[in-house]
């Protein structure tokens, strides 16, 4: 639920359901606890965001190199890196949602387990026959 929704629920169900001086009370002590908590959601969200290392080595040092080496056209190729991402991440999300009940078993697990091992023996050959 977005931050500014709560509060508003909070309101209107507490004033109706309660006598007017418990409900003022009861309405801030909701408020209180749903913006702290969304605050601590939001905190936490920025935090691995912003002090992730992985987001400044990806992006600044990796991208940025091989930025480098498309000269005038390398802004294009910033903007296809940042719609690639924001497609990747809404896909993983929205796919995430979607297979929630294919892995709510443990043997969709092992089996994701088991193709990803794949993938990387896979990915490891292929390195180690280039050397």
């Amino acid at each position: 639920m977005p931050i500014l929704w709560r509060p508003t629920v909070c309101v209107s169900t507490l004033t109706v359901a309660l006598p007017a001086p418990n409900a003022i009370q009861l309405v801030s002590q909701r408020l209180e606890r749903g913006i702290s908590r969304d605050l601590a959601y939001s905190g936490s969200v920025l935090a691995l965001t912003w002090l992730n290392p992985h987001v400044y080595l990806d992006t600044v040092l990796l991208l940025g190199a091989v930025a480098r080496s498309h000269d005038d056209d390398r802004w294009w190729f910033g903007l296809g890196a940042t719609l690639g991402s924001l497609v990747w991440f809404m896909a993983l999300g929205f796919g995430a949602r979607a297979l929630r009940p294919v892995f709510a078993r443990p043997a969709a697990w092992q089996i994701l387990d088991t193709l990803l091992a794949l993938l990387m023996v896979t990915i490891a050959v292929s390195l180690l026959r280039e050397l």
